[in-house]
């Protein structure tokens, strides 16, 4: 499987089984278009989030009023939905700021789908080991984690 793909299993699996607004942080072609056609025909609000306008631009096409895709210039300037998020996806750059948005988003959504989570440089072990995982596939060298019950 490409490396860039590895978090598919478990983002399917966790958007069929939640409901609720979806978070994207990190625009791709191995989440965004799958993120988009089951949360359409679910009819769930998404909102893809990239610091790269490039990556924003190439998936124009899937900007609907049901699924605003942004660019992030900062990612500090990301403002949560009040309700929170069913499910939330990371997997956006630069690295360090991951852990920020992970300590950010945990109150406010009940499934957290979390890519790379084998690489030390994201800082992940300050904070992942104290939610409840679902699961994490280690199949592939790029690992890929869900955690449940993050909202308090």
């Amino acid at each position: 499987m490409d490396c860039y793909a590895t978090h598919q299993p478990l983002l399917v699996k966790h958007l069929l089984r939640s409901t609720g607004p979806v978070l994207e942080l990190g625009i791709g072609d191995y989440s965004t278009p799958i993120i988009h056609e089951i949360c359409a025909h679910q009819r769930r609000e998404v909102w893809s989030f990239d610091s790269d306008s490039a990556w924003v631009e190439r998936f124009s096409p899937y900007r609907t009023t049901s699924h605003h895709i942004e660019r992030l210039a900062d990612w500090s300037s990301l403002t949560p939905l009040a309700g929170g998020y069913g499910l939330v996806f990371v997997d956006h750059s630069p690295a360090e700021r991951r852990i920020v948005d992970i300590r950010l988003l945990i109150p406010i959504c009940d499934v957290m789908v979390v890519h790379d989570t084998e690489d030390c440089r994201y800082g992940y072990e300050t904070v992942l080991p104290t939610l409840t995982e679902v699961e994490t596939l280690k199949f592939w060298e790029v690992w890929s984690s869900a955690y449940k019950g993050c909202r308090s």
